[in-house]
């Protein structure tokens, strides 16, 4: 038996309840679902997360999503200022396909048309090749996701240990569409209005507005992801309105006074 924490996404309200866990071992990098029929008192909650009772309540494990282009790695640095740790998932990926092993399965699965003249995996050939179809994204996820888990797994242990923070935000760009979002307590979306995101990864990734819309409907929608979240920062303001946002929910995470 264990303490649970519901919050309401329609109220924002909270609740602490009992709750049998489904599995034999539980930490707050776990989501648990409560069976609305048997707990009256939840019956409007979607989801819960384990509460300080659990081992790991002392890292607590922040989220990001947002639409492509939204600045998540603005809003984690921004976080590290205050005081956590950031796993770059998308770093560890990069990484990852310098791995003999993981190569090879990509040759594998993907050809050797998405290896460059010097062996190496040709990440933009990959790209083309994984958001054509849902299908070929979900090979490459299957390749990369059990070692970027394992890694980030690691991180937020090794923080744990450490005691160096209270806070490891993960910045990863398929958080949910992964279902990494199992690994966090907090789940923060980075809104920013479309016209500010088309003009940034125009700038800085020389896509035009059709191929943002291409890869993002190989996401969530950005109803849903708002839906999901915890909490929600708008982006579109200056970096000085942007960090207040970030100071705020890290105070209220903390339960610390402003």
């Amino acid at each position: 038996m264990v303490t649970v924490t519901v919050r309401c996404p329609k109220t924002g309200t909270y609740d602490h309840v009992p709750c049998v866990a489904r599995e034999k071992s539980v930490n707050l990098s776990r989501l648990v679902t409560v069976t609305a029929r048997k707990i009256s008192s939840v019956r409007h909650f979607e989801t819960i997360r384990l509460c300080a009772s659990d081992h790991m309540s002392r890292v607590t494990v922040i989220g990001l999503t947002g639409g492509i282009g939204s600045g998540k790695s603005t809003v984690a640095a921004m976080f590290a200022r205050l005081g956590a740790v950031v796993v770059d998932a998308d770093e560890m990926c990069h990484h990852l396909l310098f791995h003999d092993e993981i190569k090879e399965r990509v040759r594998r699965r993907f050809g050797p048309g998405v290896f460059s003249h010097d062996g190496e995996i040709d990440r933009r050939a990959l790209a083309g090749l994984v958001f054509k179809n849902r299908k070929n994204l979900k090979a490459l996820t299957k390749i990369l996701h059990p070692p970027v888990v394992k890694e980030v797994r690691t991180a937020v242990r090794n923080a744990r240990k450490e005691g160096r923070t209270r806070a490891v935000v993960l910045d990863v760009v398929l958080l949910l569409e992964s279902n990494m979002e199992r690994l966090c307590n907090v789940l923060v979306f980075v809104e920013t209005n479309r016209r500010v995101r088309a003009k940034r990864v125009k700038e800085k990734r020389g896509w035009d507005s059709d191929e943002m819309e291409r890869r993002e409907k190989f996401q969530k929608s950005i109803n849903k992801k708002i839906q999901m979240a915890d909490y929600v920062i708008n982006n579109s303001l200056s970096k000085r309105e942007t960090f207040d946002q970030v100071r705020h929910i890290w105070h209220e995470i903390f339960h610390e006074s402003t």
